[in-house]
């Protein structure tokens, strides 16, 4: 077997990411609401499902507030579109949070516990 398909593919991402299935609400830059459904989340992004396609770069706010751990954790940040591609479901947006507080990335880690 050649050696390049012996080579692992390594997932780039910053921070390890768990599933997640709640209602999201993002605000565009023109302060439109577009409503999702998350299916990930790391303290570094979150993947959401979304009925039409973002531009990769804008930056939105996003706001979601699951219930884990006997409690409902709300969160809002700033996060820029790092991707979005269409599938059977809609389009499937990765989100990578901005300057985010550390108020907020310890909220995150008790939802991905």
């Amino acid at each position: 077997m050649p050696e390049v398909l012996k080579q692992q593919v390594v997932d780039q991402r910053a921070a390890p990411r768990r599933p997640i299935h709640c209602k999201v609400k993002i605000l565009d830059p023109k302060g439109q609401s577009i409503n999702g459904e998350s299916f990930d989340l790391s303290t570094s992004g979150i993947g959401v499902i979304l009925d039409f396609q973002l531009a990769n770069g804008e930056i939105c706010t996003i706001m979601f507030a699951p219930f884990t751990h006997g409690s409902i954790k709300s969160v809002t940040v700033k996060a820029a579109v790092a991707y979005s591609m269409l599938n059977s479901a809609g389009f499937r947006t990765g989100f990578r949070f901005l300057n985010i507080s550390a108020a907020m990335t310890t909220v995150i880690t008790s939802i991905i516990g």
